[in-house]
């Protein structure tokens, strides 16, 4: 029986796979129904032919002059086979900053530029994809997270491969977007592996939204890896893509094919807006569109749909590539688990979603990071791009671009959305949701975004094609930032304090030096905690918050130990942040900038410090951007090989007396209240006397500092008449 497809795809959303489906090794078995199953045969690879270049051809030999176009259908190059086009380099200066941009300059051989504003405002001036380090470093000298089947974002829909639409893929760092095209009555549309099953809609329309992130982010380099389902003509790509709007940035190679050493740094790509990089699995022609590159002549990939979750890091397509033409190419790393999908006579891949937390985590049998560096020992450097379904999911969320950093040799640099950072200054306590994982989710980004958390994606194991069950007995938690001081006993804190600190930081303290911040200033230092599964119970032994007591300790998820100079060489007092850390399964939530601006306040309040100051690794991007776009910190000097390792740290300052209490002016306001309370006379009852009883104070209710257990620079009324 030959299932519809409208009526399969209503069957498997409430169809449950068993996630101990029994293995089998029939790929191409023709059932009466659906079913999933798991399959560690190799998948058949598509049958288009691959294109066999005996030599070399040079495109470009200059600034201006005429570019040669040669490729190879499998024959020799001959001069007849070489297509001329003429062209003139043009450059686009850098120009960055906070303020208005003014781009597109245009150079000619005396000198004199002419600028136009750019039409669309830039909203990202981090140059060569997020890292400044890649500037100078080739394009093919660089690891790029991809998405598989960018494109195909679509719910209740096993066919899918990604969550999130492209323009987010883009803001959360993904530099390379791999599609599925096919080609219907003239139109080149994304589906997959029919359009009965998943169509997205039309190239055109899915570059034209890319074309429209690439204006507003004008340092990133865009690479396009085009699957040609159909094999079909090359210059039918030619219509959407230029349509789109991408024409202008489209960058054309200097040779055919290039060799690893071949391809140009970001900045070079960049400065002169040839940032849209093109490949094309099968039928590229080179000779008539050198743009429109020819994958397997620049770079092979590792086995095509792996169901193995060993993840072999072999070479597969282009068949019959050398070793050493391999090590002499880019390469791709396939890393997207499937599950098969038997609907009657046609058999799907689908991605298995119920890994896909171990798939894409840092580390692990089958994870990302195992196959990168797997792949890195194999062929002496890592892998060119990482391709990924569902990559915003893994062990914790961004872990696949803290491989890719890895690989890279980087520190990750999580990317944040404008509407990330509005939430994180908005919000005081932080929910974090059910996990659909054995290990926590967070982040951050980016920022980066790191990645946007949604419900999970689709899962065939399950009930409900979106959404993971959650564990038994698990429910929402809360992180709370409080003073360390609010704990009765919070030096029983230290050691969780100790560990937050080992784990994520390279500098590291004895536990003494913890408990001689806690001692000293016990008030300025603070800890983000995840709240008790059942709250804080009274009664109980241990410790709570603010008076309550628990019957267990909470987590410690992140804190900031900090401190007041007690020798000022500038004879201000001030304070001094000595320590900030995060786990990584709590970051991208606000819990940092928050751990900082309570600290800050309380030094502020109960100390009048006058400013703040700390110390950051030079390499530390991150933390730069939360202390000097997010807090407001500025660099006051560099000190060289500040850190152990020799590293230097920016010396960073922040005014707080913008801070301080006004305490004569509170007591004028309360006064004031006071007296408008119980009348002008304020001292006498307005009532008829009565001898001496009908004559007595009024209460005078005045306003006070509190001690520790109850918060930094809390104010509660005593009533002095009574004292």
């Amino acid at each position: 029986m030959r299932w519809p497809t409208t009526i399969l795809l209503g069957f498997l959303a409430v169809t449950r796979a068993e996630s101990t489906t029994q293995f089998s090794t029939e790929s191409g078995k023709t059932t009466d129904g659906p079913t999933v199953v798991s399959i560690t045969t190799p998948v058949a690879i598509p049958s288009g032919t691959y294109q066999d270049p005996s030599t070399t051809i040079t495109l470009s030999d200059g600034d201006k002059s005429t570019i040669r176009s040669t490729t190879q259908h499998n024959g020799t190059m001959t001069v007849s086979n070489q297509t001329s086009i003429t062209t003139s380099d043009s450059m686009t200066l850098l120009v960055g900053g906070g303020t208005t941009v003014i781009g597109n300059y245009s150079m000619n051989a005396t000198t004199t530029t002419i600028s136009t504003a750019t039409n669309t405002p830039v909203v990202n001036t981090r140059p060569c994809n997020n890292y400044p380090e890649f500037c100078a470093r080739k394009y093919s000298n660089i690891t790029m997270v991809a998405a598989h089947n960018s494109p195909f974002v679509r719910k209740n829909n096993l066919a899918a491969n990604q969550e999130l639409d492209v323009t987010t893929q883009l803001n959360d760092g993904i530099r390379t977007l791999q599609l599925q095209a096919h080609y219907v009555n003239g139109t080149i549309y994304l589906c997959h592996t029919t359009c009965q099953l998943l169509n997205v809609g039309t190239l055109e329309a899915y570059l034209t939204d890319v074309n429209r992130w690439m204006r507003r982010n004008p340092y990133d380099v865009v690479t396009f890896v085009i699957g040609n389902f159909d094999y079909v003509s090359p210059e039918n790509f030619t219509t959407p893509i230029y349509n789109s709007g991408l024409k202008d940035l489209i960058y054309t190679p200097t040779k055919v094919p290039m060799a690893l050493n071949d391809w140009p740094t970001l900045s070079e790509m960049i400065l002169k807006q040839k940032r849209a990089v093109f490949f094309l699995d099968y039928q590229a022609n080179q000779t008539t569109y050198p743009w429109l590159m020819d994958e397997f002549s620049q770079m092979w990939e590792t086995p095509f749909s792996p169901t193995d979750p060993t993840f072999p890091c072999t070479q597969q397509r282009p068949p019959g590539l050398s070793v050493a033409a391999a090590k002499d190419r880019m390469y791709m790393a396939n890393h997207n688990l499937n599950l098969q999908l038997n609907l009657g006579a046609l058999s799907l891949l689908i991605p298995n979603t119920a890994q896909i937390d171990e798939i894409n985590a840092v580390n692990g049998s089958g994870s990302l990071g195992a196959m990168a560096q797997n792949c890195t020992a194999t062929w002496g450097r890592p892998p060119n791009m990482l391709l990924v379904d569902y990559y915003n999911y893994g062990n914790f969320n961004g872990s696949v671009f803290e491989v890719a950093a890895e690989m890279n040799n980087v520190t990750y640099n999580e990317l944040e959305t404008e509407r990330e950072r509005e939430r994180e200054r908005n919000v005081f306590k932080f929910t974090k949701m059910p996990n659909p994982t054995p290990i926590p989710s967070s982040l951050t980004s980016h920022d980066h975004s790191p990645p946007h958390r949604k419900p999970p994606p689709p899962d065939p194991h399950q009930n409900h094609p979106l959404t993971k069950p959650e564990r038994t007995g698990q429910t929402a938690k809360m992180v709370d930032i409080v003073p360390l001081s609010s704990y009765p006993s919070y030096i029983d804190l230290l050691p969780s304090i100790q560990t937050c600190n080992i784990t994520n930081l390279p500098e590291n303290y004895f536990l003494k030096y913890y408990l001689y911040h806690a001692l000293t200033w016990p008030q300025l230092s603070f800890v983000a905690v995840v709240r008790p599964r059942n709250g804080y119970k009274s009664g109980s032994t241990g410790a709570g918050i603010a008076g309550d007591v628990s019957g267990e300790y909470p987590k410690v998820v992140g804190y900031v130990l900090a401190k007041m100079e007690e020798e000022p060489t500038d004879g201000k007092q001030h304070g001094h942040i000595t320590s900030l850390s995060v786990m990584r399964t709590h970051r991208r939530l606000g819990i940092a900038e928050r751990l900082m601006r309570m600290s800050q306040r309380a030094m502020a309040e109960s100390h009048r410090a006058h400013y703040v100051s700390l110390h950051v690794r030079m390499s530390n991007f991150a933390a730069l951007r939360l202390y000097r776009d997010t807090l407001g910190f500025e660099v006051e000097k560099v000190e060289d090989g500040y850190y152990a390792d020799g590293e230097d740290a920016y010396a960073m300052r922040l005014d707080l007396q913008n801070m301080w209490l006004d305490w004569k002016a509170i007591e004028k306001r309360d006064a004031n209240t006071n007296k408008e309370k119980n009348g002008e006379e304020g001292n006498e009852d307005e009532g008829e006397e009565v001898g001496e009883l009908g004559k007595k104070d009024a209460e005078k209710m005045i306003r006070v500092k509190v001690g520790r257990g109850l918060g930094v620079g809390d104010l509660v009324e005593k009533n002095e008449s009574k004292a």
